[in-house]
């Protein structure tokens, strides 16, 4: 059995350690690998491969440490995408090739071992097809056996450690009956009674925003609306206590009618939460999103991580690539130390307000970047209605679905006056607002007040148009949030979607 481990930073190197012969590592003439980095002795720590893993022993006198601990006595058993400091340097050991051979070093084997040529055998779960395979847990479509409710499941594989099952579950109860138009729902979550540890979610069908940009930059008015989306649900999480960690474009789900899940909650940080990230492939994983104090200590971070990566994520959804490419190693270092590209100078058709946004969620250190998640969904709202505006300042026509929903909302942030005319397929009618509260509505069918509101906001296409900033009627009808109707149609979608 063969592990490779790589070495982050700027002379980046990758050995692979073979059974046989220990392997040394440190700064001496006489080593097997050779790491020139501060702190490191000149023959610092020892790895050897052995039926279960790469033991690392300290040869420094005390400088060696596996996931932030030093090596026991006689070594430290290390997994793939553990991670060993030497000195300054940081290590990262690989999967190996035959690594589906290994088994857990403690506790019970696994029930239903995923393999390709069998689904794992979960209790509760009928597994009907493999939706996505990762480095530590595949994705299924499965049916609920009590109700035949319909679910993606995510099952931890074999080679799992200890330290990322607790977090993985940890991560899961802190969602449990969480819910939110803008993140996926967690429906259930494995007992410790059980040997295969797996989260159930709701099942959702749609491309991610990475497939999406595959196909091309967005346009602005399009990556305002779903910023202003995740935004949102960054919000929610963070007024929880937690930290994702892992926001990019492979976990934002797009469902029909524009509304954007959140997904992709396997590295989360709960709050107060002491166990550290053992484990640092999934960040790795998503290195081109990572701010630069979570690329160097991903457990020592806050919301404001979120945002940065939420920042890279508009910056990529806007210029068509991230912006640092280049080799992980190479981006490691850029991420660290340079300044992200202007938005402005590669979309020149971009608002200045975003661009400004952006830059802002891009700064290397947290406390230069906007404060929260909140503030920056207000300023992408805001930004979205100035594309709609007239150079006179009055919205002319755009397009329903989520962006009429994020329109909506800006009214009520703007405390505005109106007549907010829909024309869609089946339904035309008018919501009428004052001081951002929608106080009348009426639609064909014939519908009036809140069933007219939301006829016109469940709409998946057509147009919308401002028709004039005119005082309210004299008497209002209905006194409706305008916030809270773009909510509901946006839980209607979802539902409409599963």
């Amino acid at each position: 059995m063969t592990f490779h481990v790589k070495l982050l930073g700027e002379r980046p190197a990758d050995a692979p350690i073979a059974a046989g012969r220990p392997r040394t590592i440190g700064r001496g003439g006489d080593v097997d690998i050779l790491v020139d980095a501060e702190g490191v002795a000149s023959v610092h720590c020892e790895l050897e491969v052995t039926a279960t893993g790469l033991l690392v022993r300290d040869r420094s006198g005390g400088d060696t440490r596996v996931n932030g601990q030093p090596p026991a006595e006689g070594g430290t058993e290390a997994r793939p995408g553990d991670q060993i400091a030497v000195g300054t340097a940081h290590l990262v050991v690989e999967r190996p090739p035959d690594a589906d051979l290994m088994r857990r070093p403690t506790g019970r084997p696994l029930a239903g071992r995923i393999r390709r040529d069998n689904f794992p055998v979960l209790r509760g779960y009928d597994l009907l097809e493999l939706l996505g395979e990762g480095t530590t847990g595949d994705v299924y479509r499965a049916l609920t056996r009590e109700d035949r409710r319909p679910v993606a499941l995510r099952a931890l594989k074999p080679l799992a450690s200890e330290a990322l099952v607790t977090r993985f579950l940890r991560s899961a109860r802190a969602l449990i009956g969480f819910e939110h138009p803008n993140v996926v729902e967690f429906v259930d979550v494995s007992g410790e009674d059980q040997d295969a540890p797996f989260i159930a979610m709701e099942l959702l069908r749609g491309p991610t925003l990475h497939e999406l940009c595959d196909g091309g930059p967005l346009g602005p008015r399009e990556a305002l609306t779903f910023g202003a989306q995740v935004a949102r649900a960054l919000a929610a999480i963070h007024d929880r206590g937690l930290v994702h960690r892992n926001v990019a474009p492979r976990h934002l789900l797009v469902l029909a009618g524009g509304i954007v899940k959140l997904t992709g909650f396997t590295v989360v940080k709960v709050r107060d939460d002491e166990a550290q990230l053992t484990n640092l492939s999934d960040i790795i994983g998503s290195l081109t999103y990572s701010s630069p104090e979570q690329a160097q200590h991903p457990n020592d971070v806050d919301h404001r991580a979120d945002l940065y990566s939420l920042g890279a994520v508009l910056f990529h959804a806007l210029a068509g690539n991230p912006p640092f490419v280049g080799k992980e190693i190479e981006v490691f270092r850029r991420v660290l130390q340079e300044t992200p590209p202007a938005l402005s100078d590669l979309v020149p058709t971009a608002p200045a307000t975003l661009s400004d946004a952006v830059a802002r969620l891009l700064e290397k250190k947290p406390e230069d970047r906007l404060a929260t998640a909140s503030d920056v969904e207000r300023i992408l709202v805001d930004a979205l209605a100035a594309t709609c505006r007239t150079p006179d300042g009055r919205l002319r026509s755009g397009y329903v679905g989520s962006e009429l929903l994020e329109i909506v909302r800006h009214l009520e942030h703007a405390a505005a006056d109106g007549r907010l005319r829909v024309v869609a397929p089946g339904v035309t009618g008018e919501i009428v607002l004052a001081e951002g509260v929608i106080v009348d509505a009426s639609a064909t069918g014939p519908l009036e007040g809140e069933a007219a509101v939301m006829a016109l906001l469940d709409t998946l296409e057509g147009t919308f148009e401002l028709l004039a900033e005119l005082p309210p009627p004299p008497e209002r009808r209905i006194a409706m949030s305008a916030t809270a109707a773009a909510l509901t149609a946006s839980r209607r979608r979802v539902a409409a979607a599963t």
